[in-house]
């Protein structure tokens, strides 16, 4: 699916790169860039193939240029913008790796690493939506028929309890990855799914107990559930993940 391409100057000293990627993190103030792009390389036998280079593109090499930041439903603090590539020249010495095994750079190993850190970037809207829980309990005394107040205490340890499990499987995952394991891309998918379902789901309950007032904008949830929308869809959608870990677990008794 990468379209981007980079063919190697008439002088050997630059690859003249072209292409473009969308919603980029930090697309329209980054500097400095990981591009992989197509390259046409030639084979032991001879023929010209298409494979994959990673570059390090720095925007001062001219012809790099960003999009308006795109508007989104959430993190919008965060600079997602398109990068395009008008034969841009990038020097030969900026080539990541070997031509032609750009993924063998970095396999999936980007992706693993921000699964891993899924957890915790859920953790500050996550306690938020805690905290807002815990503040209704505590100061609102009309809390209607019995029945709602007493889903309250339930509530709040559903929403302390519940995100242990993620964090414990972070912390494995963190662990196993500092003492160099390399083999970790089922505990990571599994991490993520986990992680991010847990944070809506908070969140979700949150708004739910709070009544009309969790569909105001004043108590923040609002803000809250559209920033973590996104983290059950970027870095492997959660659907995706879920039918990598279920093949994995088929593979062992098939």
């Amino acid at each position: 699916s990468i379209k981007s391409r980079a063919v190697l100057s008439p002088d050997g000293k630059h690859y003249i790169l072209n292409g473009g990627k969308i919603w980029i993190s930090n697309g329209g103030i980054a500097d400095i860039f990981t591009v992989f792009a197509q390259t046409p390389v030639k084979t032991e036998s001879g023929e010209t193939k298409e494979r994959i280079t990673a570059f390090i593109v720095e925007r001062g090499f001219g012809g790099v240029t960003s999009g308006p930041p795109e508007k989104k439903m959430g993190i919008k603090a965060s600079n997602t913008a398109t990068v395009n590539f008008d034969d841009t020249p990038v020097p030969v010495e900026n080539v990541l790796g070997q031509v032609g095994e750009g993924f063998k750079v970095c396999p999936l190993r980007p992706i693993r690493v921000h699964q891993q850190h899924i957890y915790f970037l859920h953790c500050a809207p996550r306690n938020r939506s805690r905290k807002e829980l815990c503040k209704r309990q505590g100061r609102d005394k009309r809390l209607g028929p019995p029945n709602l107040r007493e889903k309250l205490p339930d509530a709040l340890v559903t929403t302390v309890s519940l995100p242990r499990g993620p964090q414990a499987m972070t912390y494995m995952l963190s662990g196993n990855m500092d003492r160099g394991f390399t083999e970790y891309h089922l505990e990571a998918a599994s991490t993520k799914v986990t992680a991010s379902e847990c944070a809506w789901y908070v969140t979700d309950e949150s708004i739910q107990i709070h009544g009309g007032m969790g569909f105001m904008r004043d108590t923040g949830l609002e803000r809250v559930q559209r920033d973590l929308r996104i983290f059950r869809i970027f870095e492997g959608a959660n659907d995706i993940l879920r039918l990598f870990v279920a093949l994995q677990g088929l593979s062992q008794v098939l």
